[in-house]
């Protein structure tokens, strides 16, 4: 575990056959649906690896929040419509790599410029992933959906 992991958007080349974070749902999204989606255009998946093999991943997909649900700070100063918004739909890290930090730059790798969106509101669903865990940079505001879609584990 010596080797640093990479981050990159997910392709047919990564290997997610040994990937086990010990969520079965999150294990079979990554083996069953994420290129998938992907291809669809519905969602982006960024995955660390080392080599091809996948060492945990994050899902990503753009929505909105009302501007009534945004957080106070955010909305001030915008206009009253819906507020764009990333949901980190999916956050997992293998079992042999929890607990070394691999977590944080895997989350906040689409934030640190990838791509430009007019993004001010990253959502964490509370049912998935424990929204104190992750730390959004660049000012980014941050809000717990308390209704999280049908289908997120």
């Amino acid at each position: 575990m010596d080797e640093k992991p990479n981050i990159a958007k997910l392709t047919l080349s990564h290997d997610p056959t040994s990937f086990d974070c010990g969520n079965e749902a999150l294990n079979g999204f990554i083996r069953r649906h994420a290129l998938t989606g992907q291809r669809a255009q519905i969602s982006q998946t960024y995955v660390a690896v080392i080599g091809q093999a996948i060492i945990g991943y994050h899902t990503l997909v753009v929505g909105s929040v009302n501007y009534e649900d945004a957080p106070e700070r955010l909305a001030k100063g915008i206009p009253r419509y819906p507020i764009p918004a990333m949901l980190l739909a999916r956050l997992a890290v293998d079992r042999h790599w929890q607990g070394k930090a691999l977590g944080p730059p895997l989350s906040l790798t689409p934030c640190g410029g990838h791509f430009k969106l007019p993004i001010l509101l990253v959502c964490v669903p509370c049912s998935s992933t424990p929204a104190a865990a992750v730390d959004m940079p660049y000012g980014l505001g941050q809000a717990a959906v308390g209704a999280v879609p049908a289908g997120l584990p």
